[in-house]
């Protein structure tokens, strides 16, 4: 029995050949502090979700619509928190800049925003999706939970990121 093109699997993930599959677990955020860059270890991130409003133009007894004001959706991370490497502390500083619980004082945007990258990278790192978000700022900061009874976990760090917006840039290639 003869066997129909495009039911057989060898094409995919072949030795020396290509589909190589996109692994969801392959994927950072890298955010810029200062003259330096934070690489967060994460649990979960969505990929920036781009919608448009729609703008109604009533007409006699109709309607039409069209393109309206485009607004990306905030993006909610889940980072995995480690005690040395600083992230909260990174984290905080940043929120502190958004609002000062200390002082009720809101800050500038130009200090608080900032334009960070999410990178999907293959298996060997080689190769890489890239999505720049722009005029990032954390909304919400939740440093995690107490709990006895998961002590084989590591804490989770959850921020609410809003954006301006975000640019696919593609394969960024090479490492």
């Amino acid at each position: 029995m003869a066997v129909l093109p495009g039911i057989s699997a060898d094409h995919i993930a072949p030795a020396g050949g290509a589909f190589e599959p996109a692994r969801k677990n392959n994927f950072t955020i890298i955010v810029p502090f200062g003259t330096t860059e934070i690489q967060m270890a994460l649990a979960s991130c969505p990929l920036p979700k781009p919608g448009v409003g729609e703008l109604t133009i009533p007409y006699g007894n109709e309607e039409r619509f069209v393109a309206g004001v485009a607004k990306f959706d905030a993006v909610a991370l889940v980072v995995k928190d480690f005690v040395r490497h600083g992230i909260l502390r990174a984290v905080r500083q940043w929120r502190t800049m958004v609002y000062d619980p200390r002082t009720g004082a809101i800050g500038w945007a130009r200090n608080y925003k900032k334009t960070c990258d999410i990178v999907m990278f293959g298996p060997d790192g080689s190769h890489w999706r890239v999505w720049r978000c722009i005029g990032v700022w954390p909304s919400r900061l939740n440093e995690g939970d107490f709990k006895m009874s998961e002590s084989a976990d590591n804490n989770r760090i959850e921020m609410t990121l809003e954006m301006d917006k975000a640019v696919y840039l593609g394969y960024a290639g090479g490492r």
